[in-house]
């Protein structure tokens, strides 16, 4: 089986995993076109026959750039926008009605809302990649949505933690939660999707810290802690992700 895996930093740790174990899976081969702020080549998808139909100029990928459709058996799209936490950004400019009312932000009705998170997705960098690899192969696409944040988010006395906090003193938290589920089982049609693996998830909404890049128990002055990423996850999520994955191919 010939995978190609599209992503961005999100999709490190599962490349680390791999190098550790592609020597034991001697019938799967991965190519990985990641994302990256230092790579120069845009990602080129050539068609049948090897005519380039899509150039996204918006996504500059490393180690290789140009991804010939008919090569592959399957595809992974990991990260590039889509997860829980795009979600609860959300709720820092717009509420649904279903959801506590703050005068300065814009209301919509529920529905207006779900159709807003759809949207949303299908904007993002997932999003277009995802639908110009089901356009031009009939081979399955699986998206893996990024972590949902660290759990020592919820203390941390920065904007995003504020956020949080603020959403779950509201009881919102839950909301946002079961738009981003009804978006895994609406929005994602045609698409497989990797859940988070369960053992790595706390209190349903967060990431356990020891599976999390920023460990709050590193607090050395360049650790990712200090640098305040949340959104990551490190080697054991990525080992943990690509076994689910992998099912998933049915690899």
């Amino acid at each position: 089986m010939n995978i190609a895996f599209l992503g961005n930093s999100h999709a490190g740790p599962i490349l680390r995993a791999w190098k550790k174990h592609k020597s034991i899976s001697t019938e799967i081969t991965i190519d990985f076109f990641i994302e990256r702020s230092t790579a120069v080549q845009p990602l080129s998808i050539r068609g049948v026959g090897g005519s380039i139909s899509k150039v996204f100029d918006d996504i500059l990928v490393l180690p290789r750039n140009e991804l010939q459709i008919d090569s592959y058996d399957a595809f992974f799209v990991a990260g590039l926008g889509i997860g829980f936490h795009p979600i609860v950004s959300l709720y820092r400019r717009l509420r649904s009605d279903l959801q506590v009312e703050d005068p300065k932000l814009d209301l919509v009705s529920e529905s207006c809302y779900e159709q807003i998170v759809c949207d949303a997705f299908a904007a993002t960098k997932a999003g277009r990649v995802a639908h110009e690899l089901t356009t031009l192969s009939a081979a399955p696409v699986t998206l893996i949505p990024q972590p949902y944040s660290a759990e020592w988010i919820r203390e941390a006395n920065n904007s995003t933690g504020t956020l949080y906090r603020m959403a779950d003193d509201n009881g919102d938290l839950r909301h946002l939660h079961r738009s981003y589920l009804n978006w895994t089982q609406t929005a994602t049609a045609g698409y497989r999707l990797v859940s988070q693996p369960s053992e790595t998830v706390s209190d349903r909404f967060f990431t356990k810290n020891a599976f999390a890049l920023g460990d709050p128990n590193d607090t050395s002055e360049n650790s990712y802690y200090a640098r305040g990423d949340y959104s990551h996850g490190n080697a054991g999520w990525g080992e943990l992700v690509l076994r689910d994955a992998l099912r998933v191919a049915g690899a």
